[in-house]
């Protein structure tokens, strides 16, 4: 755009220039012109406001003129350069060498040079190297042919150096293959890896039991020749003595004899544990861990026996167990106290461990079932005594075990029966015992042939099945108080819903005005109830065969019924004024028919 002049008129005021809206107008496009030129379209118009002369350049600080002088270009300055030998400049400013002017060492080992591509190898326009197609193929490396490889597992291969993982070799056990070390001493290895016992008979022991590896390849375990048989198994022989590990998994133990519990004979193949008298023997199977909390039960099982055609059907193998008779002490002491036998199952924190003696059942149309028999010893010699029977549940803190013993039923025939028999003794026979459990609330002893029943229960009250009830009151209790009128409940019936109950009653007091001490009454009484239609109760009574010491009786006896606790009370009315009297009561008690 041209410089635009604001006409301003030929005489002042005259009307004939610029309005002032295009005087403006000529003034915002001339300095929107220099802004533009001087390169600020917008903002504040950044002005030169010094110069600094360079390398090559000078400055007039009078006149501001400015002159570039022609500076030599160096590795470190830019400069001007002049155009040498073997070299051009056009006038374009473009340098170039002269054709033929440079040759291009042969590239070697040390030098970086040129190269031709050969017959094996092509170039492509872009400067590529590449070796002609199947013109060589690698071998496969092996044991005799320098070759290539490839990379496989455990192995990495960074900027052309293979590197392998790094592997440990596991120490060897008896379930894990691995590394052994030889101890150079019994056993030795050579420079080609060959293991060698270093001497025949070399011993090898941990302290209690000793290893030999014989001259003839066989081995001996603490003097005992260690032989394989082939197929018939292996075998630890010593003399006559052999163990054979039988190819079926079993094993066959040596035949040895022993004294049974009757000073007999038994002869077989032999399982015994240990020869040192002085430590006892442990069988138990494995221990627990974290992952399986409970232990496994050990078993001992009998065979079966054989059944096959032509109605074969052979018994089934007996287990005993037998402890140990006495030795035999001469003339003076006949014999030492016979060994024991002890089930006893484990204790637990809710339920200790149980003991069940079960026979078995008879599967044939008239069979029997199999028995139980609990028998204590006889006592044999002079003025011995037989042995007990104890049978003891296990206590616990809330309750007690039971004892049961049951007989097997019979289907068609007569069930089998308990038998708990005492040993005898030339002087005192042996004693059964049968003791329920103590606590809070005593356990109770209960006898059953299925149609009979009987229970002892621990208020001393016996029960003759469920209609009939013995009792007596063991405790002469607080007394009846003397006086005029005075009357005092001495028994409570058991059974609600009875019938009769029959009474011994003895009595004790002392009469009155007599300082000798106690007197003592017997008497019997039968009570009857009657329950009307309406539901009302009629208790009758009467005492009979009263017998006493003193002068008269020490009190009268009688019935009723307490609508309370629906029961039959018997009461005592003492005959003195001011002494006490004492009631025992042994009752049988029938309750009504159904």
């Amino acid at each position: 755009m041209a410089k635009q002049v604001i006409d301003i008129g030929t005489t002042k005021n005259d009307g004939s220039g610029d309005t002032l809206r295009a005087g403006a107008q000529k003034i915002n496009d001339n300095f929107t012109e220099l802004y533009n030129a001087l390169g600020a379209t917008s903002g504040q118009l950044s002005l030169v406001s010094q110069l600094r002369a360079g390398d090559g350049i000078e400055l007039s600080a009078g006149t501001g003129n400015i002159l570039v002088s022609n500076a030599k270009a160096t590795t470190i300055s830019l400069g001007g350069i002049i155009v040498g030998d073997n070299l051009t400049i056009d006038n374009d400013g473009v340098l170039s060498a002269v054709p033929g002017s440079y040759a291009l060492p042969i590239a070697t080992g040390g030098t970086l040079g040129g190269i031709k591509v050969g017959t094996t190898l092509t170039i492509s326009e872009t400067g590529v190297v590449n070796v002609v197609d199947d013109f060589y193929t690698l071998p496969t490396a092996s044991s005799s042919t320098l070759g290539g490889v490839k990379v496989g597992a455990r192995l990495t291969i960074t900027n052309g150096v293979l590197s392998a993982d790094v592997q440990t070799i596991p120490t060897a056990t008896t379930s894990v293959l691995g590394g052994v070390k030889i101890d150079g001493i019994t056993i030795g290895i050579n420079g080609s890896g060959v293991i060698s016992v270093l001497s025949s008979g070399t011993s090898l022991n941990n302290g209690d039991h000793s290893f030999v590896l014989n001259s003839d390849g066989t081995l001996s375990l603490d003097g005992e020749l260690f032989t394989g048989s082939g197929g018939s198994g292996d075998r630890l022989t010593s003399g006559q003595t052999e163990f054979i590990l039988n190819i079926d998994g079993s094993i066959t133990f040596p035949t040895l004899s022993t004294t049974n519990w009757e000073d007999g004979t038994l002869t077989g193949p032999t399982l015994q544990l240990g020869n040192d008298p002085t430590s006892q023997v442990l069988i138990t199977g494995p221990a627990p861990n974290s992952d399986n909390a409970s232990a496994q039960r050990l078993v001992i099982q009998g065979q079966q026996g054989y059944g096959g055609e032509n109605n074969t059907k052979g018994e089934g193998g007996d287990v005993y167990i037998w402890a140990g008779s006495g030795g035999d002490g001469g003339a003076i002491d006949p014999r030492g106290d016979g060994g024991d036998v002890k089930l006893r199952g484990g204790h637990g924190g809710n339920n200790g461990g149980y003991i069940r003696i079960e026979s078995g059942d008879a599967q044939a149309e008239n069979g029997t079932g199999g028995f139980v028999d609990i028998t204590a010893g006889n006592a044999s010699n002079t003025n011995g005594t037989g042995g007990n029977v104890n049978i003891d549940a296990g206590g616990g803190n809330a309750f007690g075990g039971n004892v049961n013993i049951n007989a097997g039923p019979g289907d068609n025939n007569t069930g089998g029966t308990v038998n708990i028999s005492g040993g005898y003794g030339s002087v005192t026979g042996g004693n059964v015992e049968i003791v329920a459990g103590g606590g809070t609330t005593s356990g109770n002893v209960s006898v059953s042939t299925g149609n009979g029943y009987w229970e002892f229960k621990q208020d001393g009250s016996f029960s003759v099945g469920s209609n009939a009830v013995q009792i007596a009151t063991n405790t002469w209790g607080t007394g009846v108080g003397g006086g005029v009128g005075a009357t005092g409940v001495v028994y409570t019936a058991k059974i609600s819903d009875l019938a009769s109950i029959r009474v011994h009653a003895t009595i004790e007091g002392v009469e009155d005005g007599d300082t000798t001490g106690n007197h003592s009454q017997a008497c019997d009484m039968m009570i009857v109830r009657r329950i009307s239609n309406t539901s009302v109760n009629t208790v009758d009574s009467v005492v009979y065969g009263v017998i006493y010491t003193g002068t008269g009786p020490l009190a009268s006896l009688d019935a009723q019924w307490n609508s309370v606790s629906n029961k039959i009370e018997i009461t005592a009315t003492p005959t003195s004024t001011t002494n006490n009297v004492y009631v025992k009561i042994y009752a049988t008690e029938v309750a009504r028919g159904d």
